[in-house]
């Protein structure tokens, strides 16, 4: 998987990653519909966030999953998903935002 990760992006991934202590965390980037998302922090507070429809970032556990669907992206671990193939994935006005490697400005 050739997935491009801005430095916007890594950074909004790490810290989200900071903050789930209960397993080490595996990124999956997905399309979203829109709604809500919830999680515990690691100081036991409940963290609501409003999602928009687009591309969104969730998380799995990385001992339910083989060794081979993960790959390492900027130090990150990854779900490989081969639709994230020739994009980029950024993070813009609160949110993740993927596009394709041959659209951007360069």
């Amino acid at each position: 998987m050739n997935l491009l990760i801005t430095d916007r992006a890594e950074t909004r991934l790490r810290n989200l990653l900071t903050a789930i202590a209960d397993f080490r965390p595996v990124v999956c980037v997905g399309p979203v519909k829109g709604g809500s998302s919830r999680y515990v922090n690691a100081d036991g507070e409940t963290i609501s966030t409003p999602i928009t429809s687009g591309w969104g970032v969730g998380f799995y556990d990385s001992s339910e999953l083989a060794p081979d669907v993960k790959v390492v992206i900027r130090g990150i671990d990854f779900l490989v998903d081969e639709r994230l193939n020739d994009k980029i994935l950024d993070y813009l006005d609160g949110r993740f935002v993927l596009s394709d490697r041959s659209s951007a400005k360069g």
